[in-house]
């Protein structure tokens, strides 16, 4: 009798993340990556079925990181709303250097990545996936190229309570390791990346935000 392999297990990583790449985060996970120097990894799950195809197996990878192509990628937009509970914050990440330990793959969580959205050229508007058989991926600050952060006043979390101290803080830290970092005064020319302040000295987001 013939045993079939349920495609989860056939999948391979045998794609490369792309050299320069995008991770969002917020205000306090990008504290938490600097402060620890690691990245934290979502829990490798398959929504459904219709996404099985294109999902890696979670037996084996039981973690991933999202990351885009573009500065502004399909999924970030989508999921707009949860920065708009925290300051946007991208991290430009190293994507070569990525690669000598960790592979990726393509993933639309949002079911569009089909044959259509391919032949529309929309593959890289969508998630990739860095997976790793663990929860963290060590040594974060030495992959992270640049930083980009929206200061942008109508984000209801701009005037939030501690949000100014704990990105002051990141800020702080970042600098002292020599992470280039810019900040911006609207969503628009944050996702344009143009206009940048750049922050060259301790506490001076103080004289900004």
């Amino acid at each position: 009798m013939i045993k079939l392999t349920p495609i989860l297990k056939e999948l391979k990583l045998d794609e490369k993340i792309s050299s320069v790449a995008y991770h969002y985060t917020t205000v306090q996970g990008f504290d938490g990556i600097i402060a620890k120097n690691q990245f934290r990894l979502s829990d490798n799950v398959v929504p459904d079925d219709d996404l099985a195809p294109y999902a890696v197996n979670p037996d084996k990878y039981k973690y991933y990181m999202s990351v885009a192509r573009t500065r502004v990628p399909g999924y970030s937009k989508i999921s707009r709303e949860t920065y708009m509970r925290s300051l946007p914050v991208r991290l430009e990440i190293n994507g070569d250097k990525l690669n000598t330990k960790y592979k990726g793959k393509p993933f639309n969580y949002f079911k569009a990545f089909t044959q259509n959205a391919i032949k529309r050229n929309e593959y890289d508007e969508y998630e990739d996936r860095i997976y790793h058989t663990d929860m963290y991926i060590p040594n974060a600050t030495s992959y992270i190229k640049r930083i980009d952060i929206s200061l942008d006043e109508a984000n209801e979390a701009y005037k939030a309570l501690g949000v100014k101290k704990i990105l002051n803080t990141a800020i702080n830290n970042a600098l002292s390791i020599n992470i280039p970092i810019y900040v911006y005064m609207n969503d628009k020319d944050f996702y344009a990346q143009l206009r940048g302040i750049k922050m060259e000295e301790r506490d001076q987001l103080t004289k900004i935000m």
